[in-house]
């Protein structure tokens, strides 16, 4: 076996080993032991950008977005906290980094009128009763009307950075695709004032209560009155008092048997009979209030939605961040971005700096773990010694100084370190397969007992 294959392979192992020995000490600061430094509030001069510190309720509130958006993603719980952070070190550059170019260097600007403009269109005219507005102001975050204005303004300039970048990169939508979509989107922003006579087939049958719907049906083409036909004739007991009305209908909340008849329609349409489970529906629209886009406006919706899940836009934020200095201030942070980025040996210095202000296990096996996938094999030696020193009952750092060892050719001293593992070992299955698979990826199986 090559010496490169077992470099990879023991690092996994120290994984592996990681996970049982606690390594979400990470920003858990419950689990740390005779700590010699306080640990900073999250996110406390953690990062600098363009040469000042992002503040740490920046890193708060976004790591409350992250939280929200990923709590029920199993696959981001299997992760750990390293990784996580890491993940929300990412987001928060984005965003600060979208934020300064689209509101200070983008050149886009947008006017008061235009802001007044998407407000009546799309909030004033979807929300008509004042409670229903301000229980969508509250679903948003925004406190007040001015707050408000202040939200969709950066929306909509936002809107048009990532449409101007999608048009950059050639992003498209299929014609027929796009055709669908707008006509669901059409159906789902609208709501709908109308008058429906229900006949049941529960008693006289499906095709006795056709010709009864269609009997009322025909009446009305002749301009007999609805409302009183409802209120003689329907057989919904929720409506019939009423004339059959029904008032402020929107598309998800509207039966769905009935809906697309409902929402495809015009003001003054009549419809019917509409067949359902129960029997028949006969339905007159009495007025739609609109507030769906245009077709110009929701195909950039549309547009601007596949660039931000394409890996042109992963590109764009990275030419992006190119015209910012960007600098990773918090040790723990930046030992594992320097892990990630595989540098490997800056970052094994920096866990070894974290290990001696923390005092914490965790540190020194990531270190070891940095120094293997470094093939600095004096370094993972003179490391795992001192993890000896501190942890002589803990198999792990007997296998990796043997790993350092053996790789720095000192076959001799590896073994008696493997002899020494082996026999803590004992009768502890997991650890005796961990010892057993060290020998096998140095080759030194025929030194092991029978």
């Amino acid at each position: 076996m090559s010496k490169k294959k077992i470099v990879l392979l023991v690092s996994s192992l120290v994984l592996i080993i990681l996970a049982s020995i606690g390594g979400v000490y990470y920003l858990s600061d419950n689990n740390k032991k005779d700590v010699k430094k306080e640990p900073k509030p999250f996110g406390q001069e953690a990062l600098k950008i363009n040469g000042t510190f992002v503040s740490s309720d920046i890193f708060i509130s976004e790591r409350n977005i992250f939280y929200e958006k990923h709590k029920r993603n199993p696959e981001m719980m299997r992760k750990g906290d390293e990784e996580r952070n890491d993940m929300l070190l990412d987001q928060i550059i984005e965003k600060i980094v979208l934020d300064d170019y689209a509101f200070k260097k983008s050149g886009i600007t947008i006017t008061e009128e235009e802001i007044d403009e998407y407000i009546l269109r799309f909030v004033d005219t979807r929300y008509e009763n004042p409670a229903e507005k301000n229980q969508f102001m509250a679903s948003q975050g925004y406190q007040d009307e001015e707050e408000m204005k202040k939200g969709i303004k950066e929306y909509i300039i936002k809107h048009q950075l990532f449409y101007n970048a999608a048009v950059k990169y050639s992003i498209s939508i299929d014609q027929q695709e796009f055709e669908e979509k707008y006509n669901e989107h059409k159906m789902q922003n609208k709501k709908v004032d109308y008058r429906h006579i229900f006949i049941s087939a529960d008693d006289i049958g499906k095709e006795k209560a056709f010709e009864k719907a269609n009997g009322i049906y025909e009446g009305l083409l002749k301009g007999e009155n609805f409302e009183n036909m409802a209120k003689n004739l329907s057989e919904n007991e929720e409506t019939s008092e009423n004339g059959g009305l029904v008032t402020g209908a929107v598309f998800a909340k509207t039966h769905p048997e009935i809906n697309r008849h409902v929402f495809s329609a015009e003001v003054h349409q009549l419809l019917g009979p509409i067949e359902i489970s129960r029997g028949y529906e006969i339905v007159y629209i009495e007025k739609v209030v609109e507030y769906f886009r245009t077709k110009e406006e929701y195909k950039e919706m549309l547009i601007v939605n596949e660039f931000l899940n394409s890996e042109e836009y992963k590109e764009w934020i990275e030419e992006l961040k190119k015209e910012y200095e960007i600098e990773i201030t918090d040790p723990e942070l930046k030992a594992y971005r320097l892990y990630r980025e595989e540098n490997y040996q800056e970052a094994a210095i920096i866990y070894e700096e974290l290990y001696k202000d923390f005092d914490n296990e965790y540190y020194i096996v990531r270190a070891m773990d940095c120094y293997t996938l470094a093939e600095n094999w004096p370094e993972l030696v003179r490391v795992s010694e001192e993890a000896l020193k501190k942890g002589p009952e803990n198999v792990m750092n007997y296998l990796n100084c043997a790993l350092g060892y053996y790789n720095a050719n000192d076959e001799k001293k590896a073994l008696e370190l493997l002899k020494k593992a082996e026999k803590m070992a004992k009768d502890n299955l997991y650890w005796q397969t961990m010892v057993e698979e060290t020998y096998e990826r140095l080759g030194l199986t025929e030194h092991m007992k029978n």
